[in-house]
């Protein structure tokens, strides 16, 4: 009888530093110039406070990847709620002390209505009855914590859920609930999203009026749209890719600064930067677990990390850090702001056209 063989990890030398090599790796943040631009535009209205005239709103969008969890987090950062930093008046002649909260962050839930809306930002509040009240009470706490919590913004993230795939907006009445926010409190409303959001600006010249145009953080490109290098977006990512090398706890053996090495790395990405950091932070977890590979990142251990972090098969990848890559195009990405039929609009068509095929089969045969 054979006895399959059992294999087994030999477990790292430092589990310690392995752990905070990776968590290093996680935390790095580099501010390029796609995301710095749209981080500028977001800050410099929250900076402004609350406009008495009619405060600006924002309507940021990008395909998954490219940075909008990390504006996300370094927006809570810099403007993070202060306990107690807040004075007003809830009655003539009566003050109170009341946390200050220039951001509310919240995500559109997947079927967004009011109630569902304000109970989410009654939670980011730390009110202890966010469950309780109906929509007029709810947004009745929304309003006096706006107020008294001295609120510039509020962000909301995964917006396009407000439009479905096929374009409709699901939601108009919540929209109407955002304009009175927005009209009541002078607060800056921000969403946050794929490009399929756009879709409600078009069909609702009321909310078009309120939000500047969208502010898209893209991938990085190579080539133009007629072939030529993209000289500026090729440095700009080369500057990215050797601050990554720079700031990695694991030694480069690889020259991140050669053209040909550096294509590699965009390949792998497709530009995003998400998946940059994705692929590093594999290759830390790869040379974690296996201890003979652990001096340093090399073209070996970036090609069994690519192996291990992306499905290429299912996009038609190459592994770029092998030795027959062609040094082709990457493919590119799902487009975020095309509308797509949803599965059951598929599955019926397909299953009308199955029906007529057998159908015509049938009468061929008569």
């Amino acid at each position: 009888m054979m006895v399959e063989p059992q294999y087994s990890t030999p477990l790292p030398s430092s589990e310690d530093d392995h752990l905070n090599s990776y968590q290093e790796v996680a935390g790095i943040f580099i501010n390029h110039p796609h995301f710095e631009r749209v981080y500028r535009e977001v800050s410099a209205v929250l900076l402004n406070g609350i406009d008495s005239d009619e405060a600006a709103c924002l309507h940021v969008s990008g395909p998954p990847g490219v940075g909008k969890t990390t504006l996300r987090r370094k927006l809570a950062s810099e403007f993070a709620l202060v306990r107690d930093g807040r004075v007003f008046e809830s009655s003539p002649g009566i003050e109170v002390k009341a946390d200050y909260v220039p951001l509310i962050q919240i995500e559109l839930p997947e079927r967004p209505t009011v109630k569902t809306i304000c109970r989410e930002i009654l939670r980011a509040y730390g009110d202890g009855q966010w469950r309780r009240g109906d929509e007029y009470c709810l947004t009745d706490r929304v309003d006096k914590y706006i107020q008294a919590c001295g609120t510039i913004g509020i962000l909301i993230d995964e917006a396009q859920r407000v439009v479905d795939r096929q374009g409709v907006v699901v939601a108009e009445h919540l929209f109407d609930w955002f304009k009175s926010r927005h009209s009541r409190n002078g607060v800056a409303i921000i969403l946050l999203g794929l490009g399929r959001l756009r879709y409600l600006f078009e069909q609702d010249s009321q909310i078009e009026r309120r939000w500047d145009a969208e502010l898209r953080i893209l991938p990085y490109r190579w080539r133009l749209k007629d072939g030529r290098d993209d000289i500026t977006q090729q440095n700009q990512f080369m500057g990215i890719l050797a601050t990554f090398k720079d700031m990695c706890p694991i030694p480069f053996e690889v020259d991140v600064t050669d053209d040909a090495i550096a294509y590699k790395f965009f390949y792998a990405s497709q530009g995003v930067i998400g998946n940059l950091k994705k692929l590093l932070k594999r290759a830390v977890r790869t040379a974690a677990l296996e201890p003979e590979r652990h001096g340093a990142v090399t073209e070996g251990l970036l090609y069994d990390s690519f192996e291990l972090a992306f499905r290429r098969d299912l996009h038609s990848m190459e592994n770029p850090f092998c030795s027959t890559f062609s040094f082709g195009a990457p493919p590119a990405l799902d487009d975020d702001t095309i509308l797509r039929p949803s599965p059951r609009v598929r599955s019926s068509r397909k299953a009308r056209a199955a029906q007529k095929a057998a159908v015509n089969y049938a009468l061929t045969q008569e």
